[in-house]
C-alpha cells in the first residue's frame, strides 16, 4: 500500500479524519512551505508580474485564498494572504 503524502493527510484532517503523522515529515513540511503573509507586492515578485495584474486576474478568482486585512497604527491597512495557500492556489488555477 503506497504512504500517503503530508498534503493528503492535512486534507484528511480538514475533512475529520484522525491522523498520526511523523514528526520529522511535519517539520520538513513547515520548512518546505513558507507559512508566513504575502502582500500583493510579494505575490507579484513570487509570479513575475505586476502587482496590478495580481489584484485584477488573480485576486478575485474563486480557487484564490481569502485575504487578511492588516492594520498599522491607526488608519492604514493592507491585505495579506498565506503563503502556502497562495502557492497551492496558483498550481490549482494554472491546471
Amino acid at each position: 500500500m503506497i504512504e500517503k503524502t503530508l498534503t493528503q493527510r492535512i486534507e484528511d484532517a480538514k475533512k475529520g479524519q484522525m491522523v498520526v503523522v511523523p514528526l520529522e515529515e511535519v517539520l520538513e513540511f513547515i520548512k518546505q512551505n513558507d507559512d508566513r503573509y504575502w502582500s500583493k507586492k510579494d505575490i507579484a515578485e513570487y509570479l513575475g508580474v505586476s502587482e496590478s495584474t495580481v489584484m485584477r486576474n488573480l485576486v478575485p478568482d474563486p480557487r484564490f485564498p481569502k485575504s487578511i486585512t492588516t492594520k498599522q497604527g491607526g488608519t492604514a491597512s493592507s491585505k495579506r494572504w498565506l503563503a502556502s495557500e497562495v502557492k497551492s492556489a496558483i498550481q490549482l488555477i494554472n491546471r
